[in-house]
């Protein structure tokens, strides 16, 4: 007899199946000791590769681990929302999580555009000619003068 958590496993069946398969049914009786909720009067049916003592103890304790996600899926909430519950679609998760990642992007990609702007800015403030008393600064004043929609950094007299 197996006992996990107090509960005892018993073994119900032994069926043989397709090709070297076997197929156990294994009668879960848990009692007032037992702790885990998601053990509970049932029968589980494990497959077997081959009819060994160590295949079925590996493949016991993966139907376990089975059992506990499962249970941590339905039971962890986030604001009342049982986010990895498998009565969720996964379809609907699928375009929640793509349009999550998206924005996400987006907004990383604006940070870092907006962060690149700013640092271009003061790298262009910083090689713009000052405009002297010259005459070539003069001339060049005047003829940007006669362009009042200029964008950019442009040369301005300096102090």
């Amino acid at each position: 007899m197996i006992k996990f958590d107090h509960a005892s496993f018993e073994l119900d069946s032994l069926q043989h199946g397709k090709g070297k398969r076997w197929m156990l049914n294994i009668n879960v009786q848990v009692n007032a000791k037992t702790s885990l909720p998601e053990l509970r009067n049932e029968t589980i049916t494990i497959p077997l590769d081959n009819l060994s003592v160590n295949e079925l103890y590996y493949e016991l304790m993966d139907h376990m681990l089975r059992l506990s996600n499962r249970y941590v899926e339905e039971q962890f909430q986030y604001q009342g929302f049982a986010r990895f519950s498998r009565s969720n679609s996964v379809v609907a998760i699928a375009c929640l999580s793509s349009s999550l990642r998206q924005r996400e992007a987006n907004s990383v990609k604006d940070s870092f555009s907006n962060q690149l702007k700013a640092i271009n800015f003061n790298v262009d403030q910083t090689r713009v000619p000052p405009l002297t008393n010259s005459k070539l600064s003069q001339k060049i004043s005047s003829t940007l003068k006669k362009f009042p929609n200029l964008e950019g950094i442009l040369p301005a007299k300096s102090q």
